[in-house]
């Protein structure tokens, strides 16, 4: 997986079952801070917006992602950690199964 922002690239990150990646930032003075990753899973690609100021979902706590067979999640942790375990999250993306570039 590849995270990036307008300013900042975090890097290329691989990651195991069960691991996790966490980074923080601020949300810039004009509210347009975007972050968005690339993900690959064997034959599985995947880019989204990860973070946006002005968000389709609201979450006023921690954001958590977690990918899946079956594509992206999403949970929202308000500091209830009883809530954070039960719930599965919200499916936010799909895979997609063509490669960045392949036109086949």
């Amino acid at each position: 997986m590849n995270c990036q922002s307008g300013d900042s690239d975090l890097g290329l990150k691989t990651l195991y079952n069960e691991d996790g990646f966490r980074f923080g930032f601020n949300v810039n003075l004009f509210s347009t801070t975007l972050w968005y990753c690339h993900f690959k899973w064997g034959n599985k690609y995947l880019s989204y917006n990860v973070f946006e100021a002005e968000p389709e979902y609201d979450c006023r706590g921690t954001l958590y992602w977690q990918i899946k067979g079956d594509g992206l999640y999403y949970r929202c942790y308000d500091g209830n950690y009883a809530n954070l375990l039960s719930n599965p999250g919200s499916k936010r993306w799909a895979w997609d199964l063509t490669a960045p570039g392949d036109d086949t």
